[in-house]
């Protein structure tokens, strides 16, 4: 109704008043909707057509706003392969930390592996010819995985003398190279030359030269069974004859086919009972994945998963899994909780010269969101645990030590009633990681109810008096402990708020509590046995029926595991099979009696 209001910048204000009063309206529908409609019109035309276009607010002004990031109260579900570590971003910066200073192991032999001689790979390419009885071109990789037109890489090989590439498994000829597919990602090599049996060892040796020069120490051919084989002189398992790649973040990405593991597909489980794929209907790698994460989002209540037999449920490949940083591979940090993970980390990833250069920069940045989510309760989660099985505080935490970890200053924070579902103890967490996002700079317009948020404000706007039609209207506004001070005179009578804190309504039935059943009673109580849902340790539960009963503990202690994972499915089952019994007993009642005579 004609608002005007000023809120301070840099502080923890608090909008609160009756459910239906104009509190999201003015957060989130002006405030948050303005402040990104401002950022998307800094944007390019060209960038803009990406996004959805927001419209304008129903305003006359509205100046210094800066710009705005929303944190809703809503459990986070995210993809099936979203985790504690991707959402927070630890596992970029470990991924970033393992292809730089990771050491490969061979999964043939288990041990490290070792330099190789230009020699070597030449008498290798020489058998190989000898054995195929046939030309073996050898290919120098230029391109791994990046999106792009990349025609200037035929230019550059046309410059260069060649005539061939190997373009996304398909040869093509250098001369008359057609732009790809811009917004895909492509694998390019160029086919240095042929080697067979009549090849000179010298010239050999030249073309092996030649390859690793131009493909950065590696070079590759095929088998006798159509297969890549990687060539490299850094990289090398002398006991199995095996090379490797050299390290890079992709490799321990279970969002790629590079990092993923190939029977889950980085999804860490499989079905028990395998359906049928349709991958080879799919257009293209990611039309592929796409289907993949329809097909499981569909069939999780129903499909009963288990750990990859491939991978053990460490999501990524076998090469991946055998790159260790001391005696711990990527996926062995990953199955650890936070806290012990920042302490493994901080005291037994130890380096020296090179590494400890470059380990210097990205392990503050591992640490501190380990820290983070520390801060805010979250040190008992796992890693790698699916931010699927989240529960609502959990994720709302989740999200808020991932914009600390951000480092972001100037930024309006909105977010919705943070405060829901948590327990006491999350309460004070949450509300002292919102002051650390404030004394980084930042502001904050919280919608709240709870009345210790609100006296934790800085500034407190209250919007009433009423809901609805008879709402819109700031009744009152300033420091908290002004309002709670004194008596409630003046504009604090208009105050909602005030009047519910200071005269609070007593409970009709406070006293009347019916009696429970009988410890013994068959009939009266629900028993559940065993319950092992997620954190949940093999425990035994009785409900009574006909009776309201109040499930608490702290955030993460396995309430919405015990309600959404056992109780609502075993119900479910119960009645489906009566159900079916009832219906099974209705059909042979109408069913025409025989007799045998």
């Amino acid at each position: 109704k004609e608002l005007h209001v000023s809120i301070p910048r840099e502080q923890f204000v608090v909008v609160t008043g009756l459910s239906g009063s104009g509190k999201s309206t003015l957060a989130f529908d002006i405030l948050f909707a303005e402040g990104q409609r401002r950022f998307l019109d800094s944007m390019s035309t060209y960038a803009r057509q990406f996004v959805e276009q927001m419209e304008r607010p129903d305003l006359d002004v509205i100046t210094g706003l800066p710009p705005t990031v929303a944190i809703e109260q809503r459990i986070s579900r995210g993809g099936g392969k979203s985790t504690v570590a991707t959402v927070t971003e630890v596992w970029h910066f470990l991924r970033l930390l393992f292809s730089k200073v990771g050491t490969q192991y061979s999964p043939d032999s288990g041990k490290p592996v070792e330099k190789q001689s230009v020699s070597a790979i030449v008498t290798r390419i020489r058998a190989e010819a000898k054995k195929q009885k046939r030309a073996i071109r050898v290919l120098a990789p230029l391109i791994k995985a990046r999106k792009g037109f990349h025609d200037e890489v035929a230019n550059w090989a046309g410059r260069q003398g060649f005539d061939t590439l190997l373009v996304d498994g398909e040869y093509q000829s250098v001369e008359g190279f057609e732009r790809l597919a811009r917004f895909k990602e492509h694998n390019i090599d160029v086919v240095i030359d042929e080697v067979d049996t009549k090849t000179s060892p010298e010239h050999a040796r030249e073309i092996v030269e030649d390859a690793l020069r131009i493909g950065k120490r590696t070079l590759r051919f095929f088998d006798a069974k159509n297969k890549i084989l990687v060539m490299n002189t850094e990289m090398f398992d002398p006991e199995s004859g095996r090379s490797f790649e050299e390290l890079d973040p992709r490799l321990f990405s279970y969002n790629s086919p590079h990092g993923w593991c190939p029977l889950c597909r980085g999804y860490g489980t499989v079905e028990k009972r395998p359906s049928k794929s349709d991958d080879r209907e799919a257009e293209s790698q990611l039309d592929a994945e796409l289907r993949e994460e329809y097909r499981r989002s569909k069939s999780s209540e129903k499909v009963e998963l288990i750990d990859c037999t491939e991978c053990g449920g460490a999501r990524i490949n076998e090469v991946a899994r055998f790159v260790r940083i001391g005696d711990l591979g990527i996926h062995d940090i990953a199955c650890l909780p936070v806290d012990k993970a920042r302490a493994v980390i901080e005291t037994d990833f130890a380096f020296e010269k090179q590494d400890a250069l470059i380990a210097r920069d990205i392990l503050p940045e591992i640490t501190q969101r380990l820290k983070f989510m520390e801060e805010v309760g979250l040190g008992y989660l796992q890693l790698d645990r699916s931010a699927t099985t989240l529960s609502g505080g959990e994720s709302q935490r989740i999200r808020l030590a991932a914009q600390l970890g951000s480092n972001l200053r100037g930024v309006l924070y909105v977010l919705d009633e943070p405060t829901i579902g948590l327990h006491p103890r999350d309460n004070a967490d949450l509300l002292d990681t919102l002051g650390s996002l404030r004394d980084k700079g930042n502001s904050l317009v919280v919608v709240e109810h709870d009345e210790e948020t609100i006296r934790r404000a800085d500034h407190l706007i209250d919007l009433g008096p009423g809901a609805g039609q008879f709402g819109g209207e700031v009744v009152w506004q300033g420091e908290p402990k002004n309002l709670f001070a004194g008596k409630a005179t003046g504009q604090k009578k208009k105050s909602p708020t005030l009047q519910a804190h200071s005269n609070p309504i007593q409970h009709p039935m406070l006293g009347q509590r019916r009696k429970l059943p009988a410890k013994n009673s068959k009939d009266g109580w629900l028993r559940i046995k065993g319950a092992t849902a997620n954190n949940l340790k093999n425990i035994d539960v009785r409900i009574p029926i006909g009776r309201l009963t109040v499930v608490s503990g702290i955030s993460g202690s396995g309430k919405s595991s015990f309600m959404r994972g056992v109780l609502k499915p075993a119900v479910d089952s119960k009645i489906k099979k009566t159900g079916a019994a009832k219906k099974k007993q209705a059909r042979q009642k109408r069913q025409p009696k025989t007799w045998k005579t």
